[in-house]
């Protein structure tokens, strides 16, 4: 009874692995480089910005591979105005230009020039023709940032949901050397990938090899019981 038990687990394992594991870690996708601003979790913000005016957002930290800026706009229903977004930091200037009449509430997704090393910035969003826009922000104050929103420089209530990605998908298994190395970051220095790998490949097979072995012993005592009960006098 064990051992069948300590087998059927093993194969569900295997086949959990191979069926669901397995294809989530090589799985290739565009991952983010860097959310200053993640999208409400309770309550949708807009910011507006009027003919002429800006928003501004800042600071956040943007990372070597931040190629692409993610943002979401209104148009209060009416054709959407062209906007200018400048993005700056120190030795670091990039942006783009969003065409007029895109759609309502319609995801942007504007190619940047990444930075060459990590770079503390600000995003700025210039109305640049004659209609309000409104700029999708946090309202809710659970997923404020340390990034402050302003227009024509007066703060405003909410952060501006802003996020920057790679440019190429990419897969977990390729980055798992620098999760590794990442995690070592702060560490005392008895810490580094040398103990790290390990403890990976421990979790990986070690933990399901443990829990097989552990309902197989378990099963083993279960069949076992009845026995020694009967040869109780």
């Amino acid at each position: 009874m064990g051992r069948r038990a300590a087998l059927a687990i093993m194969v569900g394992l295997l086949a959990f692995a191979v069926f669901a594991v397995v294809p989530w870690a090589t799985e290739e996708v565009v991952r983010p480089a860097s959310i200053p601003s993640p999208t409400a979790l309770l309550e949708v913000g807009v910011i507006a910005v009027a003919p002429g005016d800006q928003a501004c957002t800042a600071p956040f930290v943007l990372t070597e591979r931040s190629a692409r800026a993610a943002f979401r706009m209104t148009t209060f229903a009416r054709r959407g105005s062209a906007v200018a977004v400048r993005i700056r930091g120190p030795g670091y200037r990039a942006g783009g230009r969003i065409a007029a009449g895109y759609a309502d509430n319609a995801p942007q997704l504007l190619p940047i020039r990444p930075p060459e090393r990590p770079t503390v910035a600000e995003a700025c969003f210039a109305n640049l023709g004659p209609r309000p826009i409104g700029l999708f922000a946090a309202a809710d104050g659970r997923s404020n940032s340390r990034s402050v929103s302003r227009v024509e420089g007066e703060a405003v209530d909410g952060d501006i949901a802003l996020a920057f990605y790679e440019d190429k998908p990419v897969s977990l298994v390729e980055r798992t050397p620098e999760i590794v190395e990442r995690m070592t970051a702060f560490r005392p220095d008895p810490v580094g990938t040398w103990l790290l790998w390990p403890l990976l490949v421990l979790v990986v097979l070690g933990v399901p090899l443990a829990m097989t072995w552990a309902i197989g012993a378990a099963a083993r005592a279960d069949g076992d019981e009845p026995s020694r009960r009967g040869a109780q006098p």
